[in-house]
């Protein structure tokens, strides 16, 4: 599992979140929880902020990318991987660092 991978939740979790996108470094793979977002539809979703959410789509719908959701979960939630949100490494960081420093 690599950093930014987009993976379906498994369990409970998933009517909740359907996707989940793993945040931390895949340097640090040997904890047993992983920490995430969610990737929630669009439709439905509230007011994107710009800077903050990310939206992109996946299995032909557009979903939002929500950090200010994040949590740490056990990896065995994180089921089949669907893809990456690599290619927006900048972009979320930048969500990340406005989410804690509001810069």
């Amino acid at each position: 599992m690599q950093q930014f991978d987009v993976c379906r939740t498994r369990g409970a979790l998933r009517k909740h979140a359907p996707y989940l996108v793993v945040l931390q470094s895949d340097l640090i793979d040997l904890i047993r929880t992983a920490v995430v977002a969610p990737m929630r539809p669009l439709q439905g979703f509230g007011p994107i902020i710009k800077g903050l959410h990310v939206v992109e789509s996946l299995d032909g719908e557009s979903h939002v990318l929500s950090p200010e959701e994040m949590a740490a979960v056990p990896r065995s939630v994180l089921g089949e991987c669907i893809g990456s949100l690599a290619a927006h490494r900048s972009r979320i960081i930048a969500a990340l660092d406005l989410l804690f420093t509001g810069h």
